[in-house]
């Protein structure tokens, strides 16, 4: 697997973990295996929720589904991470495991944040330019947007506009001659 993934035991102990989780976390796996979850790094796992959501998973056989986690690691600083986690049943009256899945959404994260500023910054632009502005559809020509002051320019209100637009055949000559 590329993503972090540890094996805990039903002591909630680090059986082992595959070779992406010591890299992301710069970590050994002596510095890693037996330890308790809980006490790995600066203790960044020991959460409420996480340790509720884990006894869970144990007990309950209760999965975790994108269980998001904010902290900074020792190794790599701030991140956001996604976890996933579901308990595999001995087959031999060995322990339970619970097999847990780690997933870094730190860039995700960001770039969803900054597109959603760049929206909010082209909205404003958009709605206060001085100029009309009409954002046409490619294909067909059809108006999917339009500014506030091509109200004025035109003379018609905004659903007026886009009406004149539907119905026209060539939009730019109907508009003309009306």
């Amino acid at each position: 697997m590329r993503e972090p993934f540890i094996v805990l035991d039903d002591h909630l102990r680090i059986k082992t973990a595959n070779r992406s989780f010591y890299n992301t976390f710069k970590v050994s796996a002596t510095e890693t295996e037996g330890k308790f979850i809980y006490d790995l790094g600066n203790g960044q796992w020991d959460l409420p929720e996480l340790r509720t959501l884990l006894k869970e998973v144990l007990g309950k056989a209760h999965p975790i589904h994108d269980f998001e986690v904010e902290q900074t690691f020792p190794a790599i600083g701030y991140r956001i991470m996604r976890l996933n986690a579901r308990r595999v049943a001995s087959v031999n009256s060995q322990p339970d495991l619970i097999l847990l899945a780690i997933e870094d959404i730190t860039d995700r994260h960001n770039a969803e944040i900054a597109l959603r500023n760049s929206e909010i910054r082209f909205r404003r632009l958009f709605e206060t330019a001085k100029d009309g502005i009409l954002i046409l559809e490619s294909s067909t020509g059809r108006i999917t947007d339009a500014n506030p002051f091509i109200s004025e320019l035109l003379g018609y209100l905004l659903p007026q506009i886009f009406d004149l637009f539907t119905q026209a055949q060539e939009p730019w000559i109907d508009l003309k001659a009306g």
